[in-house]
């Protein structure tokens, strides 16, 4: 910011101008360098061996009355699955991997990618299921605290009632605790937003 001020050639941009905000949606939407194709090279690990690392995104698209967003944010989830199905994301880390991945000669991932179709699209199957479950899991949590917080606020009015009307506020909680619980319902999802497939080498 004082670089930008002593300096006329120079315009300071924040992170919540609009200018960086849509640039960086672009960069996010874009798709572009979402899926790699990489060598493992590991010993311990039979050659040929594929691992599939994915990385998707639960959200629960939301009126902003509601503030589902803080109780269900667009939040990351990695899966790392082997050709069995299982995910050993718990046991590897994405820094353990990137330190033995080499590269991919452009000319060779479509020919490699033919080859390995049918057993990632496999995996990829088998990641879908196992995040069904995990948004499952986070949408079942995000209704309990949505449901604890509006009965809270639905037990002070009506502990006020005899000191006002409080009838049409208590039908409002009332009426938005339904709709909260039905649209994180109904609404939540996730998303593949990133894909990283692996092929080990020795």
């Amino acid at each position: 910011r004082d670089i930008a001020l002593s300096r006329e050639d120079i315009e300071f941009l924040s992170l919540d101008h609009p200018m960086v905000r849509n640039a960086m949606d672009m960069i996010i939407t874009s798709g572009k360098g979402s899926s790699v194709m990489s060598l493992l090279k590991n010993k311990q690990i039979k050659e040929g061996t594929i691992l599939l690392e994915a990385l998707f995104i639960v959200e629960c698209p939301a009126p902003a009355e509601l503030q589902l967003g803080q109780l269900l944010p667009a939040t990351p989830v990695r899966l790392l699955l082997d050709q069995q199905g299982r995910d050993i994301s718990k046991a590897v880390t994405t820094d353990a991997l990137d330190k033995q991945l080499k590269r991919v000669k452009g000319d060779l991932i479509t020919p490699m990618l033919k080859e390995i179709q049918d057993p990632v699209l496999a995996m990829l199957n088998k990641g879908n299921s196992l995040m069904e479950q995990r948004k499952q899991a986070l949408v079942e949590n995000a209704q309990q605290r949505f449901r604890d917080y509006w009965e809270n606020e639905k037990q002070r009015l009506q502990a006020l009632s005899h000191l006002d009307q409080q009838d049409k506020a208590i039908h409002n909680v009332e009426k938005r605790l339904q709709k909260g619980l039905a649209l994180l319902a109904k609404n939540s999802q996730y998303r593949l937003d990133g894909l990283r497939i692996m092929v080990t080498i020795s």
